[in-house]
């Protein structure tokens, strides 16, 4: 009967109702100290209602021939809103049953020491929101 219990539980499948990023970038600069760089990640979501939340840090991958590494970036500036109307328009960010669309920015920063050579820096984060409607599968 347990196994079947949990046959049942693996078998279900549970439908989510959360968007998630609408944009975001990754940029450097370096410090001008020996091999040390500051990474900025930007991420900015739709205060759309049932909208997952941005967390507090997110994981940025390092990748050059054989080396790998994941580094945290951990909020650095925000939560800022984007919804600049005119007096008496309010967005989704302050009205959630607004049909003007407003979002929410997040600067994640950390600085990481790479040695000279070729990188690939990577950030991944599944899907986009609901609210695209310029593509015809958005996730």
């Amino acid at each position: 009967m347990r196994y079947l219990f949990l046959l049942l539980i693996l078998a279900s499948s549970v439908d989510s109702l959360a968007s998630h990023i609408a944009s975001a970038e990754i940029r450097y600069e370096y410090t001008g100290i020996g091999n040390k760089y500051r990474f900025y990640l930007t991420a900015i979501k739709s205060c759309e209602p049932n909208n997952a939340a941005l967390v507090i840090g997110y994981p940025v991958t390092f990748r050059s021939g054989n080396t790998t590494f994941n580094r945290d970036l951990y909020l650095w500036h925000g939560p800022d809103t984007i919804a600049n109307y005119c007096p008496g328009f309010s967005s989704s960010c302050s009205q959630p049953a607004s049909i003007y669309p407003g979002f929410e920015k997040r600067i994640y920063s950390d600085t990481v020491t790479l040695n000279p050579n070729t990188w690939t820096i990577m950030w991944k984060l599944c899907c986009r929101p609901a609210s695209i409607v310029n593509l015809t599968t958005p996730d």
